[in-house]
């Protein structure tokens, strides 16, 4: 049986595009030039993997539904 890896070869600046190419439906991202360029490489790391963990929490998590309108969550009693 084999197996098809989808992995997605991207030049990544930030931790915050990681997102938009797991929406994409790929199993990985490769980010050698974002980790390999950063000022501080192993920080870079770390702030991709968190990122990659925190989409896809929040994908599972669900997202809220979706209104025609705003409408204020906080109380406008007792404002300063």
């Amino acid at each position: 049986m084999y197996y098809i890896i989808d992995f997605l070869a991207v030049e990544l600046f930030n931790f915050g595009q990681n997102d938009k190419t797991m929406e994409l439906g790929c199993d990985g991202v490769l980010i050698n030039s974002a980790i390999a360029n950063a000022k501080n490489p192993v920080l870079m790391a770390s702030a991709m993997k968190h990122a990659v963990i925190a989409s896809r929490e929040s994908f599972l998590a669900g997202r809220m539904m979706k209104k025609a309108y705003a409408s204020a969550s906080s109380p406008m009693e007792n404002l300063i």
